[in-house]
């Protein structure tokens, strides 16, 4: 897999990595010879990306913004930056000054690479996905509107807050997946603050929830990742594991969400939700000692005791009444939370309480816990059935 424009946190490449696959990840922050819009590294990525069977990118779209066409000013007075694109120019605005010419010249070289490879990977049998907001100019350049009409993609609307997001951010998959294509319900049925999307001080530096809200999720991308695996079995080209989906919360409060350090849902999340999704085989090689999650009723020995190297974490129940130990999670989904917000909520009382300096205790353990989660979610079963040979 190759995971294009992948950010500084490489969320993607962490997800597959856990699914089983091996990856190539590219991004001009992570090295600065990856810039996408120089021929000289588009040629030699060229013939490395012939090696991969599934492209992702999350294609820049900082010169394609729709927030670009709000009329804004900085606190000083300043205006904001004014658009560089439009419907009408697509590839870039007329009469751009030399600086915002050059920058949008460049965005489409890396752009048009980039689809171009797509391309070529999707003739020659592999899968891709690519990814922007819903109202992105980039649904409106030419390259992208040449390959819309060839009738070979599909897009998967979904709100970011039912894959963990604190705000309501409307998103557009395009793909060759079909597994991609049938996702759980997506759509957004929260309650959201209205200032949610406002500016705000903190620290005395200025807060973009823009900015907050740019990284993949980690359970966006557990779902890219389990969807492109379930679609490289059925296609005959890897023999994996078939994953679980992570769950899709598109209902309940997310006010008091904007109060959680965004990282909570993201980088800090990654290894959690792996463990949570028993994924930890593959990603034990690049982290040794990683804990291994497991259900007491399954690893219970004589006398209601637990063998060596295995940690009750749960909250305690009647049916093994073990005692229960510093790990326990402070929030009980449907009594002081709801139930998509307390790994997120478990997650920062382990980064902001002493326990985080104990986290060294859990290597190479197993975690005992009560409950298993579903193997899928209720809407993926049909869609499982019609392929039951995937086992």
């Amino acid at each position: 897999m190759a995971d294009l424009m992948a950010g500084p946190n490489a969320p993607l490449t962490k997800a597959f990595i856990s699914c089983g696959w091996r990856c190539l990840t590219v991004d001009w922050l992570l090295d600065a010879s990856h810039d996408l819009s120089d021929e000289r590294r588009q040629q030699s990525l060229s013939s490395q990306l012939e090696e991969a069977i599934f492209i992702a990118a999350a294609i820049d779209c900082s010169t394609k913004s729709r927030a670009r066409e709000i009329p804004r000013k900085f606190g000083g007075g300043r205006p904001a930056p004014g658009p560089l694109r439009s419907e009408v120019y697509p590839d870039g605005l007329p009469h751009l000054t030399s600086r915002d010419a050059r920058r949008v010249d460049m965005d489409n070289k890396a752009c048009n690479y980039i689809l171009g490879e797509i391309q070529k990977l999707r003739d020659r049998g592999g899968g891709s996905v690519r990814e922007n907001p819903a109202r992105s100019l980039h649904w409106w350049t030419s390259t992208e509107v040449t390959m819309w009409e060839s009738g070979q993609w599909f897009d998967t609307a979904y709100a970011a807050c039912t894959l963990g997001g604190a705000r309501c951010k409307h998103q557009v998959l395009r793909h060759n997946v079909e597994e991609i294509q049938r996702p759980p319900p997506a759509k957004c049925h929260h309650v959201h603050d209205p200032q949610e999307w406002t500016p705000y001080t903190s620290g005395g530096q200025r807060v973009y929830p823009s900015k907050e809200e740019a990284e993949y999720t980690a359970v966006l991308a557990f779902s890219i990742a389990v969807s492109a695996s379930w679609w490289a079995v059925r296609t005959g080209l890897a023999k994996l594991h078939v994953p679980r989906m992570p769950t899709f919360l598109s209902v309940g409060r997310r006010e008091h969400w904007l109060d959680m350090d965004p990282r909570a849902m993201r980088e800090w999340a990654m290894a959690p939700l792996a463990v949570t999704l028993g994924l930890t085989e593959s990603l034990r090689a690049e982290r040794p000692g990683l804990p291994v999650r497991k259900l007491v009723k399954d690893v219970m020995i004589e006398n209601s005791r637990l063998p060596r190297k295995t940690l009750y974490v749960g909250r305690g129940s009647f049916h093994h009444r073990l005692s229960t130990t510093k790990w326990k999670s402070p929030w009980t989904p449907g009594h002081n939370c709801e139930a998509g917000e307390w790994p997120a909520r478990y997650i920062v009382h382990i980064r902001t309480s002493p326990l985080r300096d104990a986290l060294h205790e859990l290597s190479g353990m197993e975690l005992g816990s009560n409950y298993a989660k579903p193997i899928c979610s209720s809407a993926h079963r049909p869609f499982l059935r019609r392929h039951s040979t995937w086992g």
